[in-house]
């Protein structure tokens, strides 16, 4: 039973990294948003 949560997480977790890969590389010259979306302090400092 716990591993059949453990790989649904695990499939959930490929699907969102994968589709944020592809949005990421099909927006490359928008990448503002993509950026705004991460809450990096070094990044605001900027």
């Amino acid at each position: 039973m716990k591993n059949r949560v453990l790989i649904r997480i695990a499939m959930i977790f490929i699907v969102i990294t994968g589709s944020y890969l592809a949005y990421s590389c099909y927006e490359k010259s928008n990448a503002v948003p993509i950026y705004g979306e991460i809450p990096d302090a070094n990044f605001k400092l900027y």
